[in-house]
């Protein structure tokens, strides 16, 4: 594929979606949870793309993640009517926010503060508006999340006073554990949160009520999750595009084997006679979890990276100046946010798409 794509009629640098292996990863997931009453909720913090969104509920899930405000506007305003923002949301601006999108859409969000959810409640009796409340639980990432029983204690108490918000159950994200190269190690500490989560849930059934849902996972655990049964959803997100740190890790035999559908596509700017120089950098590549990987070339080796450049170590007779070859990067999620389209091609290298980045850049 890499010799083919050389002379590929598109600009660079550029993100590029092989559009059948893209579909495939989809599909993958929705048959893996086909024995099960696991919902799927894919995180769209991955892509930012409504129709990549559109496309995932049309294949089974049930909605998507977002992590911002803004995000959720885009999509709300995109034809998504199902979101679960899987963060605090914090500051006035923000609040005053949420009625619209709670008025609007199957709208839900994450607190973990009383002094947040006082916040949020006096904008929905200013307002009156109703709104869907996961709670969110630290089951060791160590971020976010609340952390005793007390600080449950209290929220749950708040939320039987306030009729404008209403408690839907517990986000529970191990995103500690996603990226952990061995599977053994992983289901290890998988079980350990999922202990410290069945404590807070013991402590809500014994006190409170039974009826509620319980969301996390992601695309390193989501085949773990399946098998502990105690997550109602999950949501993987990287799993549609796959990036050089997922492909590292190993997963348990019964898992869906993800391909690489995304790449960064980028041209040979200069060569000499240990090196291939590309028009791709910081600026149109995320390298915060490693540089990345020359497609299709196991002895090519990058070994700088700059704004504008990547300087990658290989046999250079293999190249041309002017080639385009593709990169694998090491973190899906922060490369997309570098740009403003997809371009999507089919096996056959044919341009058969684009799909605009709308929630680029939302970060507010």
């Amino acid at each position: 594929m890499s010799k083919d794509i050389k002379n590929i009629k598109i600009d660079t640098p550029s993100l590029v979606i092989f559009h059948e292996k893209f579909l495939k990863n989809i599909q993958k997931l929705k048959n893996f949870f086909l024995d099960s009453n696991v919902i799927i909720r894919p995180h769209a913090k991955t892509h930012k793309c409504p129709e990549i969104a559109k496309i995932q509920i049309k294949n089974g899930a049930k909605g998507i993640c977002v992590q911002k405000i803004s995000e959720a506007e885009v999509f709300a305003n995109n034809g998504i009517n199902d979101i679960f923002l899987t963060n605090q949301v914090v500051g006035q601006n923000k609040l005053n926010r949420i009625p619209k999108l709670a008025s609007s859409i199957n709208f839900s969000i994450c607190v973990d503060n009383i002094l947040n959810l006082k916040d949020i409640n006096n904008v929905c009796v200013e307002t009156n508006t109703t709104l869907k409340c996961f709670i969110e639980l630290n089951v060791g990432m160590n971020r976010c999340g609340v952390r005793s029983t007390t600080e449950l204690n209290s929220l749950m108490r708040y939320f039987q006073k306030s009729p404008n918000l209403i408690f839907s159950g517990f986000h529970a994200y191990t995103g500690h554990l996603q990226h952990i190269e061995s599977i053994g190690e992983r289901e290890k500490l998988n079980k350990l949160s999922m202990s410290q989560l069945k404590k807070y849930l013991n402590f809500i059934r014994k006190k409170y009520k039974n009826d509620f849902l319980i969301s996390g996972g992601g695309t390193g655990t989501f085949h773990i999750d399946k098998n502990e049964n105690i997550l109602d959803e999950i949501q993987p997100g990287s799993y549609i595009f796959m990036d050089s740190h997922y492909s590292a890790i190993n997963n348990l035999e019964n898992s869906p084997g993800f391909e690489q559908s995304l790449y960064v596509l980028g041209s040979i700017m200069s060569i000499n006679s240990e090196s291939i120089i590309l028009d791709v950098g910081t600026k149109s590549i995320s390298i915060e979890s490693g540089f990345p990987k020359l497609f299709n070339d196991n002895y090519a080796k990058t070994i700088q990276v700059s704004d504008e450049h990547i300087v990658i170590k290989c046999d250079t007779k293999k190249y041309k100046l002017g080639e385009k070859v593709l990169l694998i990067p090491s973190h899906c999620d922060p490369t997309v946010n570098l740009h403003e389209k997809f371009n999507i091609i089919n096996d056959k290298l044919e341009i058969v798409d684009s799909w605009k980045i709308l929630a680029r850049g939302m970060h507010f």
